[in-house]
């Protein structure tokens, strides 16, 4: 009888430990689900974009399509510039490499001192990447969704 009692006990407790580590798991695996797509402020999507145009629309915000086709204020983002240039590696050769600069938006644009940096060194074949793309269905802001990342490619 002793031994049915010890069984049961140990069978409630691996229950319990299991229900918590698929818990964990379950926090753990959380996927954004993108319900938009995010553009420039002029309605340019990912790709390729002059630098002067680039420059142009740098201070202002984003917009967010959501499935319907209905353009949505940005309320916050993570900007990343990946500046390209010729940098000595540790052995002293010379490469081609991505100087990355980032800095998370909470108010849906860039602050002033940013843009004015970044226009100062924009050149052709700099990458610019807009991720974490939040904004809101409503004036209120209850009900959020994520947009697609933006791909910028600085041309000529």
């Amino acid at each position: 009888m002793k031994h049915y009692i010890k069984l049961l006990v140990l069978g409630a407790v691996l229950i319990v430990f299991s229900n918590s580590f698929a818990q964990q798991n379950k926090n753990a695996k959380k996927k954004v689900v993108y319900k938009g797509k995010s553009f420039l402020a002029d309605g340019t999507g990912s790709g390729n974009i002059p630098v002067e145009k680039f420059k142009s629309l740098l201070d202002k915000g984003l917009i967010a399509r959501d499935t319907a086709e209905v353009n949505h204020p940005v309320h916050a983002f993570i900007f990343m510039y990946a500046e390209r240039g010729v940098f000595e590696d540790s052995t002293g050769k010379l490469r081609i490499m991505s100087d990355n600069f980032s800095l998370p938006c909470d108010d849906g644009k860039l602050p002033d001192y940013w843009v004015k940096g970044i226009k100062e060194k924009s050149k052709a074949g700099d990458t610019v990447l807009y991720s974490n793309i939040l904004s809101s269905y409503d004036d209120s802001g209850k009900k959020h969704f994520y947009a697609e990342p933006l791909k910028l490619i600085l041309t000529e």
